[in-house]
């Protein structure tokens, strides 16, 4: 779990794997939301717990309530009260353990019969020759995906941001249906931008990790950070273009002052000086009755 926002207004979290429990006071001064897998989770003031894993998310209420907003739910949203939960994506991994080793056991009974050199697809569809190294199975992806997660976790916390960006480079590249992968890139571009000194690749990872669907809760700090790398890298055109793609998506967006002071500065940065400017840095003072 990483804290992704804390303002007097707003404390959010975004749960990647494992189990966490809340308790929030109901009329606190500060909104609490959080990301996981497959749902936002926003705080009305309760005690609830959410479960975040490859497969899906969980999430219980004790006491109180909550909205949950994810596409998988009918209109968007849902609200959860005490005693409630829900579960979004997969069945938990130890439900589907059985499907998936019998579907494993099929698929292997099928390669012994055909012939050396004939073509199989994988279980993501991908056409394997017999004689080759087959194509990346999903069985197994997610515990992998786990590992680097872990590697990246371990690298943060021993002070270490270029050895974790290159594991979440490593997830981002080799693991790209991983329900996870979004947030990978997002957090890639954070240690980009905040630790590695690499504002261009940071615009890349940012991009990338809104193209590959960020969750709701992240989706407009990818905006942001993208507009502040832009910004550092001076790509004043792009970041016009972004700082409007904000406001059309995002009307009352709660980042919409910020990108549209850092879009307006680049939109001042690439307008040509005026007459009077161009005077005043030859050394020539404007005339009475010149334009300003």
């Amino acid at each position: 779990m990483e804290a992704i926002a804390s303002s007097p207004d707003e404390f959010a979290v975004a749960l990647r794997r494992g189990r966490a429990e809340f308790h929030v006071t109901p009329g606190g001064p500060r909104r609490w939301r959080i990301e996981a897998s497959h749902a936002r989770v926003d705080v009305l003031g309760t005690v609830l717990s959410v479960e975040s894993d490859d497969w899906g998310t969980s999430v219980r209420v004790e006491v109180g309530h909550v909205l949950v907003r994810s596409p998988e739910l009918a209109g968007g949203s849902q609200h959860v009260s005490a005693g409630q939960s829900v579960r979004l994506g997969e069945a938990a991994p130890s439900e589907l353990a059985s499907t998936r080793a019998a579907s494993a056991s099929r698929r292997l009974e099928d390669g012994r019969r055909r012939a050396p050199g004939s073509f199989a697809t994988s279980s993501d569809g991908a056409a394997a020759k017999g004689s080759d190294k087959p194509g990346r199975s999903r069985i197994g992806a997610g515990p992998a995906a786990a590992a680097l997660w872990q590697g990246v976790d371990d690298a943060r916390r021993n002070g270490q941001p270029a050895r974790a960006a290159a594991l979440l480079e490593r997830l981002v590249e080799e693991y790209p249906t991983d329900s996870q992968v979004a947030l990978a890139a997002f957090t890639l571009g954070v240690l980009q931008l905040d630790q590695l000194a690499r504002p261009l690749d940071a615009c890349e990872s940012f991009q990338r990790a809104l193209e590959l669907g960020i969750g709701a809760a992240l989706r407009e700090d990818a905006y942001l950070r993208w507009a502040d790398a832009l910004a550092q890298v001076g790509d004043d055109a792009r970041l016009v273009v972004v700082g409007a793609e904000y406001a059309r998506l995002f009307p009352r967006g709660r980042h919409r002052a910020a990108i549209d002071r850092l879009a307006r500065a680049a939109t001042n940065a690439s307008a040509p000086p005026s007459a009077a400017t161009r005077r005043s840095s030859s050394g020539i003072s404007p005339r009475a009755g010149d334009d300003p």
